[in-house]
C-alpha cells in the first residue's frame, strides 16, 4: 500500500485486523510527499503544528495539531488549517 502505520494499542495480530479495518489499533503516520516537501492531505494522519499539506490544488499549513478525519478537509476547517 505504501503507507506507514504505528501501533497505538497493544494486541495480538489476526489475519483480518489490517490497519485499514482496525483504526483503534493503528494510526496512519505518513502520506505521500510532493517534490517540494508538502504532503498530500490524507485522513487518519496525525498532523502537527506547521505541517504543510496539498489539497485540491492549494497548500495549507496546520495551525492546530489533530488527527485528520473524513469531512475535516483543510478547505472546510479554518480552525485547523490556513492557506500558505
Amino acid at each position: 500500500m505504501g503507507q506507514n502505520y504505528q501501533c497505538i494499542q497493544a494486541h495480538t495480530s489476526q489475519q483480518d485486523w489490517n490497519p485499514e479495518l482496525t483504526r483503534s489499533l493503528w494510526q496512519l503516520i505518513s502520506s505521500p510527499t510532493l517534490p517540494d516537501g508538502a504532503k498530500v492531505w490524507t485522513p487518519w494522519i496525525s498532523y502537527k503544528l506547521d505541517d504543510i499539506v496539498f489539497y485540491n490544488g492549494v497548500k495549507y499549513v496546520c495551525i492546530q495539531p489533530h488527527v485528520a478525519q473524513p469531512g475535516w478537509e483543510p478547505e472546510r476547517l479554518p480552525s485547523l488549517w490556513t492557506t500558505k
